[in-house]
């Protein structure tokens, strides 16, 4: 594992927003869940359900998130949770030391 200080990520990300290579624009929930990895946050949980009743969906933002990860290179481990392995059993583990 790699040592990375939350400033150089910081710093990383604001570099990558500015040179718009960011597959996910500022303000979404995958820069917000990366967001939260520059401030120490080591267990994502990239999908969730939106609605109640019959007017209920999936809000899936695992792959965004993943190519955000992997654009800052940060180590994460990807698995799935779930009892019967809905898309809401999804998490992302930081593997990278982050402090």
């Amino acid at each position: 594992m790699k040592t990375t200080t939350q400033t150089a990520l910081k710093n990383k990300l604001a570099k990558l927003h500015a040179a718009k290579k960011l597959t996910s624009p500022k303000g979404t929930i995958a820069y917000n869940l990366v967001e939260s990895v520059t401030n120490g946050e080591t267990f994502l949980r990239p999908c969730y359900v939106s609605g109640s009743g019959r007017y209920t969906s999936n809000q899936d933002h695992t792959d965004s998130t993943k190519k955000l990860l992997d654009l800052l290179g940060v180590e994460y481990k990807f698995g799935n949770n779930a009892a019967r392995g809905s898309a809401t059993g999804n998490y992302i583990s930081i593997s990278t030391k982050i402090k």
